[in-house]
């Protein structure tokens, strides 16, 4: 590695891991359990009520946040999501999951730099959970895409199949940028056109 970065590479090195590290107050876990199955099963509005007041009695369960994010999508209600997810890069600011989804969002709406502005924060972690290493990989890989940059972002699809092998979304963006750098290759340069 001190090779690579002598050389001018950006090197970056990650722990993954599956453990979980939760300091919830007795009985908090087993109300997160019960709410996230309630938003599994399609019980949506028990689900958002749920995660709702899990929040307001205890604000510091960052997986809260994502859950209720996702029922009001599902209920949806992008705004009332996407504002959650802003309230939770507030509160945690390196927590991986409202930061990937709003990037997504961006990335749909062809803003870009904005995408990846909200990922920048990320780089300085070292520690993810495998779910948050994945989705935070996934969607680094589409903003670099998104700029063109097809070899980086299968660079990076590359390194999460070395890290998590058989991580679902891996192969259909693998064929995606490879017929973007494909096509992105055939493209004349501005200077070539007459």
């Amino acid at each position: 590695m001190r090779k690579l970065a002598q050389a001018g590479y950006e090197v970056r090195a990650f722990e993954i891991s599956d453990e979980i590290e939760e300091t919830y107050k007795p009985g908090i876990a087993e109300e997160m359990a019960d709410a996230t199955l309630l938003l599994k099963t399609g019980h949506l509005i028990e689900a958002r009520d749920a995660f709702q007041s899990i929040i307001q009695r205890e604000p510091q369960i960052r997986e809260a946040y994502a859950n209720l994010a996702v029922a009001y999508l599902q209920l949806g209600d992008q705004e009332a999501a996407e504002a959650l997810w802003r309230e939770a890069i507030d509160v945690f600011p390196r927590y991986v999951f409202p930061r990937a989804n709003l990037a997504q969002r961006c990335l749909r709406r062809g803003r870009v730099d904005e995408a990846e502005s909200l990922l920048k924060p990320l780089e300085k972690v070292r520690r993810f959970h495998s779910g948050e290493f994945r989705f935070y990989v996934l969607t680094y890989s589409d903003v670099l895409a998104a700029q063109g940059n097809y070899a980086a972002a299968l660079s990076w699809l590359n390194l999460l199949s070395k890290a998590l092998p058989r991580s679902p979304g891996v192969w259909p963006r693998r064929v995606r940028y490879w017929i973007g750098r494909l096509l992105h290759r055939k493209q004349p340069s501005q200077s070539q056109m007459g």
